[in-house]
């Protein structure tokens, strides 16, 4: 497992963009249209974003969405093992 857990590590989780705050929970959705503009929610909080800003947004989600989907299948051998010992240990 330890194996697993080191390609695990591997994998860098992409950075926000250096306008967002670096943590607080955002659901990854970018509001508005171009007439209106644009803006993203952080811990509810409205923070109102160019298009071009906008575009790093989309550009960081597709990063982000290829390194949940490289990681997952790791991820998910590891939960395997561990139910599997859990399991021997009961």
């Amino acid at each position: 497992m330890s194996g697993l857990q080191q390609q695990l590590s591997e994998f860098t989780k992409p950075s926000r963009p250096a306008f967002m705050p670096a943590t607080g929970y955002w659901n990854r959705t970018i509001y508005g249209s171009e007439k209106r503009g644009w803006s993203i929610y952080v811990e509810n909080k409205k923070i109102e974003i160019s298009t071009d800003q906008k575009l790093l947004i989309e550009e960081y989600n597709s990063n982000f969405d290829e390194y949940m989907k490289q990681k997952a299948p790791i991820a998910d051998k590891i939960k395997e093992i561990k139910r599997k010992i859990e399991n021997e240990c009961w």
